[in-house]
């Protein structure tokens, strides 16, 4: 028992989960199938339900920046009031700049007419002093005025930027869909430790019932056979004593079994659950451990967490990188109230820029030297992901084949037990075996059966954690439903 415990404690820090040991609300327990149960648990776990919502987050975020490369259209709306000085020159007004535009303008007299232009030239003459002494220097404007505008800018060149957030986005995706299936084999995981080690509970607690029923049987055997005088008081005593430590076995093993559905009954965010499919245990080998290595280093979800973080490490750098490069644009921009706008205010206008940061306040080196970096961070969590993946299926196929060779082995031992146990009742009652000696034959098949259904328990355990290891999580309903040995529930 000491070994079963050990190898259980072992298969859970393999998976990374602790075991639960909260009980269930009460409620009356439900009849569920493996199959069932798995179905279910899908439906209703939050650890799934989150991880759902956050892939599909992460898919939006990817489609919200397919379109960088399109134009940014803008409206504003601007109400406006202003005073602008304008400051004007009169240095080249005067007498002779007006005087000689006007002299300019002389047509052919008329023969004994008066000469009109030359009268007007003379009073301009006169006058022009006076009109622009009268002028101001400066011209000072003051209005309101409603100006909105509609403008677009286009991303001709982003020195790589563009492509790279496109491109991180996408591995984003790829790192939350790992991560959903990475929580999806957990699950499943969790449900076959949970559901089948219900199923041990209540097996455990069988053979416990079955051997104190022995030992109850053995005890009225050896009150009669004290009262005929054929066994002594000691004798009916280490029966009794056997007995109740049958008795106190049970005990332990209803709790256990309690501890058991209540931790089902957690998981399954149900009010209990009975199971309905036993232990199982295929007398066949499985696949060779190479199988199961290629299967990892092929699509195992956490192989691809590490390959979508490298993936996104990489776009990081590009992303640096375009900080030191020009960004190229084209933009436009026209004034929807032309009737009322800024005298140097265009109607419209558009153009091509070009944008580049001489200096920044913030070291761009040193972020490029980050960001290679963290990508090399990534990298080296890939290369130790192979690693730990190749290792993790290498020990958990060893313990498959341990758990079944020992199951098999098992078979004998219990067949050998059981005549053993037939032979000592029978030479106890005739008066040619001593308590002793049936104590210890019971006791011993029923450690055979406790180890047998422990077995194959391991088994199973070990099982999908093989699975969940090499990315195979999906075939094992397969392994159940071609396995040729049960032990426990119906």
């Amino acid at each position: 028992m000491t070994r079963f415990i050990a190898t259980i404690a072992l298969l859970a820090a393999f998976s990374g989960l602790a075991l639960p040991a909260d009980g269930a609300d009460g409620a009356a327990p439900r009849v569920l199938s493996f199959d069932q149960a798995s179905a279910e648990l899908t439906s209703v776990s939050d650890r799934l339900s989150g991880d759902a919502a956050t892939v599909r987050a992460a898919e939006d975020d990817a489609a919200a920046l397919k379109a960088l490369r399109r134009p940014i259209i803008s409206l504003d709306a601007q109400v406006l009031a202003f005073q602008k000085s304008v400051p004007l020159s009169l240095s080249n007004v005067g007498g002779g700049t007006a005087l000689s535009a006007l002299s300019g303008i002389n047509p052919t007299p008329i023969p004994g007419a008066p000469t009109p232009l030359g009268a007007i030239n003379s009073q301009v003459q006169q006058a022009l002093p006076f009109v622009f002494a009268s002028l101001p220097n400066s011209i000072s404007v003051n209005q309101d005025l409603f100006r909105p505008t509609a403008s677009a800018i286009v991303q001709l060149y982003s020195g790589g930027a563009i492509a790279a957030a496109q491109d991180a986005a996408a591995a984003a995706v790829a790192l939350a869909r790992a991560r959903r299936a990475s929580s999806q084999d957990a699950v499943q995981l969790e449900l076959v430790r949970d559901y089948f080690g219900q199923v041990l509970a209540s097996a455990v607690l069988t053979i416990a019932k079955d051997t104190r029923d022995g030992f109850d049987r053995h005890l009225a055997d050896a009150i009669k056979l004290e009262r005929q005088g054929v066994i002594n008081r000691a004798e009916r005593l280490q029966a009794e004593v056997a007995r109740d430590t049958a008795q106190r076995a049970v005990e332990r093993a209803q709790g256990d079994d309690q501890t058991a559905r209540d931790t089902l009954s957690e998981l399954m965010h149900s009010g209990g659950v009975t199971p309905t499919t036993a232990l199982f245990v295929d007398s066949l080998p499985i696949a060779p451990v190479t199988f199961f290595v290629e299967a990892a280093e092929a699509d195992q979800p956490q192989l691809r967490e590490a390959k979508a973080g490298v993936e996104a490490a990489r776009q990081g750098v590009n992303i640096e990188l375009a900080r030191e490069r020009p960004w190229v644009y084209a933009f436009g921009e026209t004034n929807l109230n032309q009737r009322n706008e800024l005298i140097i205010e265009p109607d419209w206008i558009v153009g091509v820029g070009v944008h580049f940061t001489l200096l920044s306040n913030v070291d761009r080196r040193k972020s490029e030297r980050a960001a290679r970096e963290r990508q090399r961070a990534a990298e080296a969590t890939e290369r130790q992901t192979r690693v730990d993946l190749r290792t993790s299926v290498v020990r958990a196929h060893d313990l498959v084949e341990t758990a079944r060779r020992q199951f098999l082995e098992l078979d004998s031992s219990i067949a050998a037990a059981t005549e053993s146990l037939r032979v000592e009742e029978l030479s106890f009652r005739e008066g040619e075996a001593t308590t002793t000696e049936v104590v210890d034959a019971r006791n011993a098949l029923g450690q055979a059966k406790v180890q047998r259904a422990a077995a194959a328990y391991e088994y199973d355990l070990a099982l999908v954690a093989l699975l969940v290891a090499s990315g195979e999580t999906g075939r094992f309903l397969d392994y159940l439903r071609q396995a040729d040995k049960r032990v426990g529930a119906p």
